[in-house]
């Protein structure tokens, strides 16, 4: 195991990520794109100048500093694993391992911004999408993963499940008017199990591309679809919500 590949490392590693990684696609970009650097090499030998000279290829690909930084996280977590699990005597090349980043972007809408966005959203569900985002403060994943059986209308209340939150814990979410009329609105004619549907009846997978042009015909800039929890939380604290109460309807560990 101590003359094993980059190569065969990533292949490896990426059949045992599976069992714990949620977002898998990200990990195995960044595996692919190390392992054409450097598959041939030994993992044992790869060295902080490697490391350096793997950021520099990816600044020259046009990747930002904060992408790289979640690379070299993704790259850093994967040795460690394999240096206590595999028991791969060697240190970690990419510990400490950092770029300096801009100052924290933060993006939110005005009360006037979001009605322009739901109105201008080019498909009913997407409208609703904006709609229950703003209003909950779930992560895009948190609503694309929702079942009818999650959510409880008289109560008005959804249910998220471990495995479809960041934190891996079940998290109560509470229901305003908006967000319950967006999705009594969602329910009309939908008979599948899944609140956001494809054409299909299949779960929605992504609502990046119509959220783009959304975007577009409301004229609005500069906007992800992450920056609705942002907006929500704003919101929230400019209404003098506290900020532990705050934290909780994130589902935040801390404030």
């Amino acid at each position: 195991m101590q003359d094993i590949t980059v190569a065969d490392f990533s292949e490896r590693y990426l059949q045992e990520a599976r069992t714990f990684y949620k977002s898998f696609s990200p990990l195995a970009s960044v595996l692919k794109t190390f392992s054409s650097q450097y598959g041939p090499r030994q993992l044992a030998t790869i060295t902080p100048p490697d490391i350096h000279t793997y950021v520099h290829h990816r600044l020259k690909a046009g990747r930002k500093a904060s992408t790289i930084n979640q690379e070299l996280a993704l790259l850093r977590s994967a040795i460690n694993y394999v240096r206590h699990h595999w028991g791969i005597d060697m240190p970690n090349p990419v510990s400490r391992q950092r770029l300096k980043t801009t100052a924290l972007r933060l993006r939110y809408h005005s009360p006037t911004e979001a009605k322009a966005l739901v109105q201008h959203a080019n498909r009913r569900q997407v409208a609703m999408f904006i709609q229950l985002a703003l209003h909950t403060g779930c992560r895009k994943n948190e609503l694309l993963t929702l079942r009818w059986s999650d959510i409880d209308l008289d109560r008005a209340f959804i249910l998220l499940r471990p495995e479809n939150t960041k934190a891996n814990k079940a998290r109560a979410v509470p229901l305003n008017q908006t967000a319950l009329k967006a999705l009594q609105v969602l329910q009309e004619g939908n008979d599948s199990p899944w609140v956001f549907t494809n054409a299909k009846g299949e779960q929605k997978k992504s609502i990046n591309w119509s959220f783009r042009k959304s975007l577009e015909s409301a004229g609005i800039q500069d906007f992800h679809i992450h920056d609705l929890r942002h907006t929500f939380a704003s919101w929230l604290v400019s209404e003098g919500v506290e900020l532990i109460k705050v934290r909780d309807l994130l589902g935040h560990s801390t404030i």
